[in-house]
């Protein structure tokens, strides 16, 4: 059974029951135009000093809103490469200081909430180029990379797992390379939702800490990650960069194709559906062994369906609003479109399973 929710305070208009000789033509309605805010002032952020003395590098994605007065508020920490708090602090200190001309709505500052964005610490060695990995990170590499061609999945487990361990001296060379062989062991796994995780998180690092070859190849097998699950609109941004990469892959060209098809569908009208499984970290309003699947959609009315496992509660966090509650197998949810765009958090039990079609 479907239930369906307008996330909207709808007004309802009774007309006169009287005969009359000619329905009137209504004027088109006229939606609110909304203008995003622009920045004014972005200090860098001051790199902590005892990180730098262990020449220790990272990077940090935070979420903020921008007010009506052109400040930064509710400034949270989504993921990190490390969770180095020192890395965060630095981060949203200097976020708190950024300035913008505000949002506005026909003209008037309104707030704009869903502002993502990653805060980079990295060092240049005096010759100006990026660090690279120590001697002992580098051995772990190449034994990780023979391991897991040789099919010994449990074996580069515990060598990653060792690595890890000295995530605490780790600079972005390390981290981004680590990223990629997780992304790899949980690929062979068959565990793809995982392998999505690690592939994104080992990007955060860039072309310069990863290489332009491997950089590209694993932009491609982002690609094919984020097409599979039906995540067009992620897919598209992936796309974008793929095409600009300085060297292309050559068996990007067929993803590339069927990336345009998908545009067209989901141009089209016609439903689509996306596939998401809560396994990602539950950064707020979260009891102990939740977890989270965040979703980015094209359209305004989305519809749940094929849920095994425990959802708690959604939350659409958009633009200019902010909704949260509840669903269940066939619930719809229509997002309004002046609240523009929005991301969708699932929060429920880890490897929960779920679809969503979006009408």
């Amino acid at each position: 059974m479907r239930r369906s929710i307008t996330i909207a305070l709808a007004v309802a208009f009774m007309a006169a029951q009287a005969p009359v000789p000619a329905p009137a033509q209504e004027a088109p309605q006229k939606l609110p135009v909304f203008i995003k805010a622009q920045p004014l002032e972005k200090l860098a952020p001051k790199y902590p000093a005892m990180m730098a003395d262990q020449s220790r590098e990272g990077w940090v994605i935070l979420s903020f809103t921008i007010t009506a007065e052109g400040k930064t508020a509710n400034i949270e920490v989504l993921d990190s490469s490390d969770r180095a708090k020192r890395f965060h602090e630095a981060a949203i200190e200097a976020v708190s200081t950024w300035r913008y001309t505000p949002a506005q709505v026909d003209g008037k500052p309104v707030e704009q909430r869903n502002n993502e964005l990653p805060v980079v610490f990295t060092i240049r060695t005096s010759g100006g180029n990026p660090m690279g990995g120590s001697d002992i990170t580098r051995s772990r590499i190449r034994r990780i990379d023979n391991l897991l061609a040789e099919g010994k999945l449990e074996e580069a487990r515990l060598v990653l797992e060792e690595a890890e361990g000295g995530y605490r001296g780790l600079n972005l060379y390390e981290y981004s390379h680590l990223f990629a062989r997780w992304h790899l062991y949980h690929r062979a796994k068959g565990d793809h939702w995982q392998s999505l995780t690690y592939v994104r998180r080992a990007l955060w690092g860039g072309e310069n800490a990863l290489g332009t070859e491997l950089y590209t190849e694993l932009l491609r097998q982002r690609l094919q990650l984020e097409l599979s699950f039906g995540y067009v609109k992620d897919a598209g941004e992936t796309g974008d960069r793929l095409e600009k990469a300085r060297k292309q892959p050559s068996s990007a060209a067929p993803l590339l194709e069927v990336l345009a098809k998908a545009k067209e569908r989901a141009a089209s009208g016609q439903p689509f559906e996306v596939q998401g499984k809560l396994d990602q970290s539950c950064e707020r309003d979260c009891p102990e062994g939740t977890a989270a699947w965040r979703y980015r959609p094209l359209r305004r009315t989305v519809v749940f369906q094929g849920i095994q496992g425990r959802i708690d509660n959604v939350e659409a966090d958009c633009d200019r609003a902010i909704s949260k509650g509840t669903v269940q197998d066939g619930t719809a949810w229509t997002i309004p479109a002046s609240w523009g765009d929005c991301t969708l958090t699932v929060r429920g039990s880890r490897g929960t399973l779920l679809g969503l079609v979006e009408e």
